[in-house]
């Protein structure tokens, strides 16, 4: 039986950083090539484990604490020694390889080439540094979809040849499953949205989230629609340190009086209410510029709701057949399907949404595998 180690880090200054490992390891554990040949470790900080308890009958966890990269590197390379581990899937690094063990890179999205407009000239010069050298590595690189990998080849054309395209899903049965009628119905009663309907929006308040167009579209709605009692539900923080003046600018758009009451700000919540809230919604709203494989649509797709989905070519590679697709720069186009969707009655089967999550992921997997030669 051969090892690979996992690394999970993020936290909440980045969250999906741990889901995307959750997430990967749940497909890969839907893979029987994989698991009848590879034992998976999971190596994360002492206050990440509880994110993947659901995985303990099947993974090693192995929890760590490091004050710094240097520690952190160190304290890797003796765990992948001590278990003879043929792969670690981490951050950068070439201090696996003299070791024989191949190092598993990944790039989540090529977003500051694509939108260099939303960083600072220090974090482009950052990442491309830090591109430059993964491209150029020897060891297989993980992308999280088609449009990252033509990326790829637009802003580093024959530079690599080991890639592998492995999406993921949303695994939320277990918060799903813990979601009992009487904790559903308090965190409704919570945030005042019991016996409400109301559409949600489930993004932090970076720019390229794109607040601003669901914000115009809502004023567009609620200006012809002036006796309406619909709800938009925002959850996330309201900060952007690249861009404050913006965050400044949606503030004052956010106390428009067409829109005001009709807003519900929650900000970060945890995993357990997003999914309540989001379940309970009569439709969900994700107006992205740029992502590289969205967990709010994945989550959605796995609660079976209706998506309106901003018109990018990684959402037309991720939508289901729920997913509409808008233009994100035309408010007036999504007004539009705002007024049609509040006008349907929405039925949705967590029960299907579920069946697909194990599908999806079961097929997501196989490139895995293959990177594996399985």
């Amino acid at each position: 039986m051969k090892n690979i180690l996992f690394e999970a880090i993020g936290g909440d200054h980045w969250i999906g950083g741990l889901y995307h490992s959750a997430n990967i390891i749940f497909s890969i554990l839907q893979n029987k090539k994989i698991t009848s040949n590879y034992r998976l470790i999971l190596v994360t900080e002492e206050s990440n484990v509880s994110l993947f308890s659901e995985f303990q009958k099947d993974v090693l966890i192995i929890p760590i604490q490091y004050k710094n990269n240097l520690v952190r590197r160190v304290k890797l390379l003796s765990l992948c020694l001590k278990y003879h581990c043929d792969y670690v899937f981490s951050g950068f690094g070439n201090y696996y390889r003299p070791f024989g063990i191949t190092m598993i890179r990944w790039i989540p999205d090529f977003q500051h080439n694509r939108l260099p407009e939303y960083f600072t000239g220090k974090e482009i010069a950052l990442r491309n540094k830090i591109y430059e050298k993964t491209v150029k590595a020897k060891e297989p690189l993980v992308l999280s979809s088609r449009d990252s990998f033509n990326d790829l080849q637009t802003f580093y054309p024959n530079e690599k040849e080991n890639i592998f395209i492995v999406p993921f899903v949303s695994y939320i049965e277990p918060v799903i499953s813990k979601i009992t009628r009487e904790n559903e119905a308090a965190i409704l009663n919570k945030y005042h949205l019991t016996n409400r309907k109301y559409a949600c929006v489930m993004n932090q308040f970076w720019q390229h989230k794109n607040h601003i167009a669901v914000l115009e579209a809502m004023k567009i709605y609620f200006s012809q629609n002036p006796d309406s009692d619909f709800l938009f539900v925002f959850t996330g923080k309201m900060s952007d340190y690249r861009h404050p003046d913006y965050i400044e600018k949606l503030k004052g758009i956010l106390e428009m009086p067409e829109i005001a009451s009709h807003i519900r700000m929650l900000g970060f919540i945890q995993r357990e209410e997003q999914i309540a809230i989001m379940k309970n919604a009569e439709y969900v709203v994700q107006p992205s510029l740029f992502e590289g494989w969205g967990t709010v649509v994945e989550d959605a797709k796995v609660l079976d709701k209706t998506v309106l989905l901003s018109d990018i070519p990684v959402h037309r590679e991720q939508k289901n057949e729920k997913c509409i697709l808008f233009d994100p720069h035309d408010a007036k186009q999504l007004a539009e399907l705002i007024r049609q969707e509040n006008q349907r009655d929405h039925k949705d089967s967590v029960e299907k949404g579920i069946a697909n999550m194990y599908a999806e992921a079961a097929e997501y997997s196989k490139d895995f595998a293959r990177m594996l030669g399985c």
